[in-house]
């Protein structure tokens, strides 16, 4: 008698804004877990008229997205729901997998403080919106640890607003600039903010980063890599997330029952680009040598003596004052800049290693490895792999399924 194949099980896709990095994560579950995909609803807006999906899978809040997903998912009963966002949560039985924001705020707080500023600023829409208001108390907790008070600027303290605009954001926070401390660090909730902010600074006449840095959050690449002066940004990691939310709704069709609490992922770390690539110091001359690295270290033939030259300070004078206020040489700096954007070339991209340190700005291959293996404790060829494991997702694990 010949056996028939068991029928895949067809998941309802409800994304309330577009991330690509999120589809790629259900995507990567989907294949390993033969799942059918439906897309209607997120290709015509139209909800489906029939109940025959197994699951739903979805980005159910934030601003923005229409109310009636939520109102079409609580109709929906009976089938398992896993959502990736938590302003339905008190009204909504779903499954959650999120964001670990307090983790994503401590992050950009560790990001300024090994950058030496002094005076940093949370910059959103609302806390009253969950991952705002999680990210400020991660940046702002950790920012107390070192004895620093940050200041949080809303754009709508009492909440949500239709009268939302870009033009309201940014003239907000050009008026805070005016009377705000400098060098200044301003991390905003995400890299749509972080872009208002790189407005306001030019509308102020203020320089990023020497001015003023900008740390968004999302690494969205169609915001923070064509903006005017790129934008780094905290990365989520939505990969991670969206797969795993992928897995939990899997054990849930399967009829286990919904964890009593979110499951968080953690970000994957600070993606550095030109807005916060600068270290706050008050020395004019030492900024200026910074910031000469900074723009030039891919150089191969950029030395100490051509820093000291370019900024018209003595080397001997300009190596005193960068190690008085970075406790190491202008060569330890200029080494320092190449080895992180090394590091970050092979954390995202597929650059072979001698490219990597071509680009980076190493005169030659075995100079890099020396000095990468030095700094690192491992070869950049290890420190890839190594780095590039972590960040994938795991493969269901029948064993540790309850263990979340």
């Amino acid at each position: 008698m010949k056996k028939t194949s068991p029928r895949r099980k067809r998941v309802l896709l409800l994304l309330g804004w577009y991330s690509p990095s999120t589809e790629k994560g259900i995507v990567r579950y989907a294949r390993e877990a033969n799942w059918a995909l439906d897309l209607q609803t997120l290709r015509t807006g139209v909800f489906p008229e029939n109940r025959g999906f197994d699951g739903i899978l979805g980005l159910l809040g934030g601003w923005g997205v229409r109310p009636e997903l939520g109102e079409f998912v609580r109709r929906a009963v009976g089938v398992p729901v896993v959502d990736m966002h938590a302003d339905l949560a008190a009204t909504l039985p779903a499954g959650r997998v999120l964001t670990d924001n307090l983790a994503v705020g401590r992050l950009a707080a560790e990001h300024f403080l090994d950058r030496e500023f002094k005076n940093c600023l949370f910059y959103c829409r609302s806390l009253s919106d969950w991952s705002a208001n999680e990210r400020m108390l991660g940046f702002s907790t950790r920012l107390a640890e070192s004895g620093l008070r940050p200041d949080t600027l809303e754009c709508y303290p009492r909440g949500f607003s239709k009268e939302l605009t870009a033009r309201h954001c940014v003239k907000q926070l050009t008026r805070y600039l005016a009377d705000a401390p400098r060098p200044l660090a301003i991390f905003a909730e995400n890299d749509d903010f972080a872009l208002f902010a790189l407005d306001a600074c030019e509308q102020a006449g203020l320089r990023v980063p020497e001015e003023v840095a900008l740390l968004g959050s999302g690494n969205n690449s169609l915001v923070v890599e064509f903006a005017s002066v790129p934008l780094s940004s905290v990365d989520h990691d939505s990969v991670t997330r969206s797969y795993r939310a992928a897995q939990l709704l899997d054990r849930l069709m399967a009829g286990e029952p919904v964890p009593r609490e979110p499951i968080r992922t953690p970000p994957k770390g600070v993606i550095l680009r030109r807005s916060t690539d600068i270290l706050a110091v008050a020395d004019p001359g030492v900024a200026a040598a910074l910031n000469e690295i900074r723009l030039h270290f891919s150089d191969v033939q950029l030395g100490p003596q051509d820093v000291a030259d370019a900024c018209g300070i003595n080397l001997r004078t300009l190596n005193r004052g960068i190690l008085k206020n970075l406790g190491r040489s202008v060569a330890a700096e200029l080494r320092q800049v190449r080895l992180r954007h090394a590091r970050q070339l092979l954390l995202t991209t597929d650059l072979t290693i001698s490219e990597v340190a071509q680009q980076s700005g190493f005169a030659n291959l075995l100079h890099f490895r020396r000095s990468f293996s030095r700094d690192s404790d491992a070869s950049p060829r290890q420190w890839r792999t190594a780095h590039s494991a972590a960040a994938q997702p795991s493969v269901p694990d029948p064993a540790a399924a309850n263990q979340d």
